[in-house]
């Protein structure tokens, strides 16, 4: 039997990215250009947004990595300055992407290798080309496990952004340092739920039981996989997506003592608004459609997040308002002018 080929860093980071991030609909591998060369290892696009990904592995000293992966970002930007798009594919969608498509750019490069570090780079001195507002390389280990947390581009770049202020942050404190801003928000967010729902049932996840918290995060965000979903998903960070877990699961805890059952509903987010409604009406939802959609209307909300609660179950599902999208990470890149 064959042995099976090993995936290289580049393609472990596309794949763990597209199966776990919440920017996964954003997330491609970009096609050749036709003279062979590859325009980076990973592209984010979001919005008029857009993060380009280099990444390398090797045994050589950490700014040699790092201008492996500058040098050719640098060079390949310059093409597509110059007529070249960036084009690529994914589960969902295509992706053919002109110069003029975008405003801001991150440049990210990834490094892999016993002198792997993390460091925020001046845009100035590396001569960069216009438009890009952040440059900085991160080594592999931080990549992945901000994928296996559900991170999305917001999120990666709110690191890049953090290690500005520290040089050169070793591969075991730029881990800690990710850990500690994760850990910290999802501390927060529990803390805001005094009490589980219980009228549901217990809730088990991959054989094991979880928190009604674990499981709602889930199903929502499960939902970029399915269906014709708003790309505005992408633009969600882990502070939007604990603060409607919160309301989510305080709503079905506090619908328990009402045996009428109830509609509940809540605007989310800052940059951008979406609007999540719980019901533990079922029948009769129908009835309040126009309310709930009208509601999002006046606040300017890109969708509506319905969670629908029963005996026999939970489920959830999407409205979207076709007018509005998505800028949380537009604003935040701008912001780095």
């Amino acid at each position: 039997m064959a042995r099976k080929k090993s995936r290289t860093l580049q393609e472990e980071l596309v794949a763990s990215y597209s199966k776990h991030s919440i920017s996964s609909r954003s997330t491609f591998h970009p096609a050749l250009w036709g003279n062979g060369r590859e325009p980076a290892d990973m592209i984010i696009a979001v919005g008029r947004s857009l993060l380009f990904i280099n990444a390398t592995e090797g045994k050589s000293y950490f700014e040699n990595l790092c201008d492996h992966n500058l040098n050719q970002a640098r060079a390949r930007i310059l093409e597509w300055q110059g007529g070249r798009p960036i084009r690529g594919q994914n589960e969902f969608q295509s992706f053919a992407i002109a110069w003029e498509d975008i405003d801001h750019i991150a440049v990210i490069s990834v490094v892999d290798g016993p002198h792997a570090a993390c460091l925020a780079h001046s845009i100035i001195t590396e001569g960069m080309p216009e438009k890009v507002r952040i440059c900085c390389t991160i080594t592999s280990d931080v990549m992945r496990d901000l994928a296996r947390l559900g991170g999305g581009a917001r999120d990666l770049l709110a690191f890049c952004k953090s290690i500005s202020e520290y040089g050169v942050v070793t591969a075991e404190n730029a881990r800690s340092l990710l850990s500690w801003r994760y850990d910290g928000r999802v501390r927060w967010a529990k803390a805001q739920i005094p009490n589980e729902p219980k009228w549901l049932g217990a809730t088990i996840i991959k054989g094991r039981p979880v928190t009604w918290f674990d499981e709602f995060r889930v199903i929502f965000e499960g939902k970029r996989r399915h269906g014709q979903i708003p790309n505005d998903f992408s633009d969600l960070n882990w502070d939007e997506i604990f603060s409607a877990v919160i309301f989510i699961t305080n709503s079905a805890a506090e619908m328990e003592a009402s045996p009428d059952g109830q509609i509940r509903s809540a605007i989310i987010g800052h940059h951008w608004r979406f609007q999540v409604v719980v019901s533990s009406i079922i029948e009769g939802l129908a009835e309040y459609m126009d309310g709930i959609m009208e509601r999002a209307n006046q606040a300017n909300c890109t969708f509506t997040y319905i969670v629908i609660l029963a005996s026999f179950g939970i489920s959830g599902m999407i409205a979207m308002n076709p007018g509005l999208h998505s800028w949380a990470l537009d604003a935040e890149m701008a912001a780095l002018v």
